[in-house]
């Protein structure tokens, strides 16, 4: 009898405590699929939204690095900054969801249920009302807001995993448009036999990139083409958007020559440089015949004669009329 009254009550603790687990998995379902999954996947959301800011023009943005030294220019977004961005966004997300299931929900909810009073703290006077909110609730609500954020942190990391893969994509076409324009520009130049040459005396280094400066501040910009600070803009440290390649108008710019650091005409990034030898006289005569074309073909008013040689222009031999008889 007492070994069939052990067996008994060993299978009625059984079947009792089989039913409150079936009842808190019955709770715990109830509290993730109708509110703490989508709370905290909202959240998560919702900061992830924030960290990708700040949406408003003009505001300060910790996260930005200042402009260098060796360029006044902002680094193009694309080129770090959006990564940087991104992975803050994603912890902010992540450290936002979890830091909901610590509190309210398990501080405050399950803490409270646990202690037998209702979720917001109010104390439930009943005894046998205490006692069912700490067996048949409070275990349930704990399961259910474990099981919550854990979906919801699984959610939340395959929507970020698209974004990371979208961001991917978006720079690698920003990526391969800069050695593209780059490359566009090169062509352009050797199909117009352009040969950049700095025109003033003394100087004529080649120009393979001039220095330009911004209309809106004293900075000069080395470095205004396709790059990591840009593929069609520059964004220098005053905030004006500077073009970057032929295309957007980088020609209007103030240029200088890198190494004499005098203004270039515009001419020189758009005309074709020709040499034309002269041959045939001594070289004080050649002068003399070069000057007046290239000061448009016409000798400077009050200088007939040549002024490298100090001799004056050759006159006609004087003729003798003929007189009739």
């Amino acid at each position: 009898m007492n070994a069939a009254g052990g067996d008994s009550d060993l299978h009625l603790a059984s079947q009792v405590l089989l039913a409150l687990l079936v009842w808190s998995g019955l709770v715990a379902v109830a509290v993730c699929l109708f509110r703490t999954l989508w709370e905290f996947l909202g959240r998560g959301v919702r900061a992830v939204w924030r960290g990708l800011g700040p949406w408003q023009a003009g505001r300060l943005d910790p996260r930005l690095p200042g402009v260098g030294a060796a360029e006044p220019a902002e680094p193009a977004y694309w080129w770090r900054q959006s990564w940087t961005d991104a992975a803050s966004a994603a912890r902010d997300g992540m450290r936002t969801l979890w830091r909901a299931f610590a509190d309210p929900w398990m501080d405050r909810t399950v803490g409270n249920l646990f202690r037998g009073r209702r979720p917001r703290g109010r104390r439930v006077r009943v005894p046998l009302g205490r006692f069912l909110l700490v067996t048949l609730i409070a275990p349930g609500t704990a399961a259910g807001a474990l099981i919550g954020a854990v979906l919801a942190t699984a959610l939340l990391g395959w929507a970020l995993l698209v974004l990371a893969l979208l961001l991917g994509v978006v720079w690698l076409g920003w990526a391969a448009a800069v050695p593209l324009l780059r490359g566009l520009e090169r062509g352009w130049a050797l199909l117009r036999g352009l040969r950049m040459a700095c025109p003033h005396p003394g100087c004529y280094a080649p120009v393979p990139l001039a220095v330009h400066r911004c209309p809106g501040c004293p900075a000069r910009h080395a470095a205004l083409r396709p790059g990591r600070y840009g593929a069609l803009w520059h964004v220098c440290g005053c905030g004006r958007r500077l073009p970057a390649t032929r295309l957007t108008g980088r020609g209007r710019l103030s240029a200088l020559c890198p190494r004499c650091e005098q203004v270039l005409p515009q001419a020189v990034a758009t005309t074709r440089v020709v040499h034309t030898p002269l041959v045939g006289a001594p070289p004080p005569a050649r002068r003399c015949s070069w000057r007046p074309w290239w000061r448009g073909c016409t000798p400077l008013p009050g200088r007939a004669g040549c002024a490298s040689s100090g001799r004056p222009p050759p006159t006609a031999a004087p003729t003798r009329a003929s007189t009739s008889s």
